[in-house]
């Protein structure tokens, strides 16, 4: 229940960050080092040596760290950088050398960009498979070095969160807007040398939720054993969408939050009818006196021998315009 300030190596320039992602070092033990992936969303050279050029304020990139658990520091290994990577919004890392990233809108600013997002035929988000070169010799700002991209999908509303499932080949894709959540596989390795290759995302099924939703998680259940498999998806987002603009402007404002948890579906078949429904409940509920907006929540069991047998978990909720992270004792 301690969080620790970790200070950079290998490191310096702005650091306007958004969405991560954490996988283990397949090279180390399991829990000894981990890869760290993070959005930075830098200042635009161009932008920043004349205001009036028309070019795009921000050239977001990808940061990508190394640190080993326990330690103080987290390494910098490099930064990546392609034309495809727009308006990034969240990672999820397949290996130490390749990502999925959203692109969350495909207008900047304006009107239209407010657009996008409440009007669901606006589909014009994406993902992008990203394949890079992994660094030695120092050159971490050398962006676009070794780099290629391609589309894995597109034709989504509102593309913003992404999560692991409960496979490897399973990934989730928000649509923040929308209220959805995209369950999707991700296609086989090609045969090129290394696995490596452009991958793609094929959608299997949808699921609805009666908020927003932003960056999902998947709780796998390490008690499953002793009884029924609890392991699901959990989504955090806000009661009122349309509010979510308000703290901006004011300390107090609006901002209350759902999290939610969606266990895998039942088949219910009738004679000419095959649907699956995922099972929701409610775990966590503020009106933003504890917790103002609500975009990423986790769950971490708590063994059942210590709650007298009961199952549950620790849930811990934040949000983009959150001072506070919050941890709570749900019955799962």
């Amino acid at each position: 229940m301690k969080a620790k300030k970790l200070k950079f190596t290998n490191f310096n320039g702005p650091f306007v960050t958004h969405g991560i992602d954490v996988i283990n070092d397949p090279e180390r033990q399991e829990g000894e080092a981990v890869y760290i992936f993070a959005v930075n969303h830098v200042p635009s050279p161009a932008y920043a040596q004349d205001k009036n050029t028309k070019r795009p304020k921000t050239r977001s990139i990808i940061e990508v760290f190394h640190h080993f658990i326990g330690s103080d520091t987290v390494d910098h290994v490099r930064s990546v950088w392609d034309p495809l990577i727009t308006t990034p919004n969240d990672i999820f890392a397949v290996s130490p050398t390749s990502f999925f990233v959203t692109n969350d809108h495909y207008y900047r600013e304006g009107v239209l960009r407010l657009v996008e997002s409440i009007f669901y035929g606006a589909k014009w988000s994406n993902v992008i498979h990203v394949e890079f070169q992994d660094v030695t010799d120092g050159s971490f700002r050398d962006d676009d070095h070794g780099v290629r991209a391609s589309v894995a999908i597109e034709g989504l509303h509102n593309n913003n969160g992404l999560g692991h499932g409960p496979t490897p080949s399973d990934i989730l894709i928000g649509s923040a807007a929308s209220g959805r959540i995209h369950l999707g596989e991700i296609s086989s390795p090609s045969s090129e040398i290394g696995g490596g290759g452009p991958r793609t995302i094929t959608l299997k099924e949808t699921v609805e939720f009666d908020t927003t939703v932003d960056n999902p998680s998947w709780f796998s259940d390490p008690y499953a054993q002793i009884g029924r498999d609890l392991s699901g998806m959990v989504i955090a987002g806000l009661t009122r969408g349309v509010d979510w603009a308000k703290p901006l402007n004011n300390d107090d404002g609006a901002g209350s939050v759902m999290v939610w948890m969606a266990k895998p579906p039942l088949s219910s078949e009738t004679p000419g009818n095959h649907k699956t429904y995922w099972g929701k409940k409610l775990l966590f509920e503020d009106d933003s006196s504890r917790l103002r907006t609500a975009s990423a929540a986790i769950l971490v069991a708590i063994d059942p021998a210590k709650e007298h047998g009961e199952r549950k978990a620790w849930l811990f909720v934040t949000g983009f315009f959150s001072a506070n992270m919050i941890a709570v004792k749900v019955p799962l």
